[in-house]
């Protein structure tokens, strides 16, 4: 593999090249359409912290991106992963297939466990696919929290990190170092 290859993204971001250029697919193809992803049919709203909103808002600026695609983006590789995500994308289908002229593109709008991040005063509606929807909130269920509470900590832990959350310092803190584990106290390796 070339290292063009390994950097396709970056050297096509950086190189001037439209966008809707066709990023040519290089995972396997195993016959997926994405239909059910291709339709934003339902919503979702979520109070986000100021904080979050800024990270999102300055991710969206940095990567030339729509909060609702990188949004629904990070949505999907939480609940199906970056493997079906890159395939899907890479091939321009589900949310990244061409839209009919017409068809509006919807932008968003502006949990006791992200508090110390900022009051929740970000009230964000975020159009998604049915199908997204309802596996999330099985996720949510699972978990034994709100769909809302659910897709904000995972906002979170997306994009400001796992570390981001009160007691998970003192939980690791608190974990002793397994056999072969560097003692992260000790300073060597």
């Amino acid at each position: 593999m070339a290292i063009t290859d390994l950097f396709r993204n970056f050297f096509r971001r950086n190189s001037g090249v439209s966008r809707s250029a066709a990023i040519p697919p290089r995972l396997p193809d195993d016959g997926r359409t994405f239909e059910e992803f291709r339709v934003d049919d339902a919503f979702l709203k979520v109070w986000l912290p100021d904080r979050l909103l800024r990270a999102i808002d300055e991710l969206c600026e940095y990567h030339n991106e729509m909060r609702s695609v990188m949004l629904r983006g990070f949505l999907f590789v939480h609940a199906y992963g970056n493997h079906t995500f890159e395939m899907m994308r890479c091939r321009h289908l589900g949310f990244y297939a061409p839209r009919p002229a017409g068809i509006p593109k919807y932008a968003v709008h502006g949990s006791d466990s992200t508090a110390h991040l900022g009051k929740s005063r970000n009230n964000l509606k975020l159009h998604l696919p049915a199908r997204l929807r309802a596996d999330l909130q099985t996720l949510a269920g699972q978990a034994g929290v709100p769909l809302s509470q659910y897709v904000r900590e995972v906002l979170v832990s997306r994009i400001l990190g796992h570390m981001q959350f009160p007691g998970r310092q003192e939980m690791l803190r608190d974990v002793p170092p397994e056999q072969g584990e560097e003692d992260p106290d000790d300073g060597q390796p």
